[in-house]
């Protein structure tokens, strides 16, 4: 299996694995949670995407992908991706290793591959675990991926998955779930800076929602 730092088109096989893979976790992930998504229709089908989320749980990444239509190639930590129990799974759905310090290099060749073969490649542009229920400002990598790959940002916004599993823990507890879903935001020329803020307020918006329908029992307005 090629290394997630240096992915190469992915044969039909792993494309098959990691879709039976999804399909067996997907059905009892969204059978407990029964979150409610607003603005799946949003989300493009086909082409280069970057989905950038709010983070506030440990099971994000999990709950996203359980509930979106396409494979996502995740961003990750290296201390998560090293995990010794996970780092195998890691490695098969394709997920790159970013370093905590300096420049990461190769996790940007590898996501702006992926991306140039159409694929959609997830972050948390935060850089980590919110545990104040705030989205805080985001490093500046989200925004150069996006202009370096020449692809749209799409703003999700998550709500109740930090109650499910609270930071810090691994006590599942039920709890409301709601997932929202804005316009993508399209890179216009702007610098790395500016382009951030506008996926960030983008984010926002999109948490707003999400804890509005929470608060609804998980209605849309």
């Amino acid at each position: 299996m090629p290394s997630p730092e240096r992915p190469s088109p992915e044969s039909w096989l792993l494309r098959a694995a990691r879709a039976v893979v999804l399909y067996t976790v997907r059905l009892p992930v969204r059978v407990a949670l029964r979150a409610r998504v607003l603005g799946e229709e949003r989300v493009p089908w086909s082409g280069g995407l970057i989905v950038a989320a709010n983070h506030s749980s440990f099971a994000d990444p999990v709950v996203l992908q359980s509930y979106f239509p396409r494979h996502l190639t995740y961003l990750m930590t290296a201390k998560y991706y090293g995990v010794t129990a996970l780092h195998w799974f890691f490695r098969f759905w394709g997920a790159l290793r970013v370093k905590e310090e300096g420049v990461n290099k190769a996790a940007l060749r590898g996501a702006t591959r992926v991306l140039e073969r159409g694929g959609a490649v997830a972050i948390f542009p935060e850089g980590g675990i919110s545990r104040d229920g705030a989205v805080h400002d985001p490093q500046l990598g989200v925004a150069l991926l996006a202009q370096r790959a020449g692809v749209p940002v799409l703003p999700v916004g998550m709500s109740g998955v930090e109650r499910v599993l609270p930071p810090d823990t691994w006590r599942l507890h039920a709890a409301p779930v709601a997932i929202a879903i804005g316009e993508p935001v399209v890179p216009r020329g702007e610098s790395r800076a500016e382009l951030a803020a506008r996926v960030a307020d983008a984010i926002r918006t999109c948490v707003g929602l999400a804890r509005e329908c929470v608060g609804r029992g998980g209605e849309p307005a």
